[in-house]
């Protein structure tokens, strides 16, 4: 897997060239957030590697969490939609 990641202060960036697993991507961004815990697109892609590690009611927490620092984004609010129709 490559994995790039640009600091600055209200961006990270993550870029794969492969995914190899759900929980290898949750482990990935979880070094991302022990760095900046406010990060809005670690905080979406650990919702979608939730989701697929069939965690529902967690993705949802952390889409709410995303969604709280930056409400203006919509892709955590589209995925907070979804998740509720489905949990």
């Amino acid at each position: 897997m490559f994995l790039y990641l640009g600091h600055s202060k209200n961006l990270i960036c993550v870029y794969f060239t492969y995914l190899l697993s759900y929980s290898e991507l949750c482990g990935t961004v979880q070094e991302i957030l022990d760095h900046d815990s406010s990060n809005y697109n670690a905080l979406v892609f650990e919702g979608f590697a939730r989701e697929g590690l069939h965690q529902p009611v967690l993705a949802l927490a952390v889409y709410r969490k995303a969604s709280s620092l930056e409400p203006n984004q919509s892709l955590a609010w589209q995925a907070c939609v979804t998740r509720r129709l489905d949990i």
